[in-house]
């Protein structure tokens, strides 16, 4: 007969659905960089039932749904700010935008200020 190596006081989940939402309240905190012990005690689970959560959540894609969704919320914001980055002259912030976004390598060069030639407030 096997016995229970469940953690006294910790909370059992028996309803899918339930597993399924703490999987993916817990994947939500450990993407906002919560540790697995913050996890263990936040949510009054095992280390195990931490580790069978996130897998859980990673197998059902949820990490690719958070993501897309923090890309649609943030790529308007980065955008605006590239635009008022590069109308200010600053090419320093709007490379550090676009190597943040992964549309640039961190290695490419740039002056510090636009060059009179290239001001996009100039209208050419």
């Amino acid at each position: 007969m096997r016995t229970s190596a469940r953690r006294t006081g910790t909370t059992v989940l028996a309803n899918e659905r339930e597993q399924l939402a703490q999987a993916m309240a817990m994947m939500n905190r450990r993407i906002q960089g919560a540790s697995i012990r913050t996890l263990q005690a936040e949510f009054n689970s095992s280390r195990a039932t931490v580790a069978r959560r996130l897998r859980l959540a990673r197998g059902l894609g949820l990490i690719e749904d958070l993501q897309t969704t923090l890309l649609h919320r943030l790529a308007p914001l980065a955008a605006a700010t590239f635009e008022a980055a590069l109308m200010q002259g600053d090419l320093g912030a709007a490379k550090a935008i676009l190597v943040g976004l992964g549309i640039l390598q961190g290695n490419v060069r740039v002056a510090n200020k636009a060059s009179a030639d290239c001001d996009p407030r100039q209208d050419g």
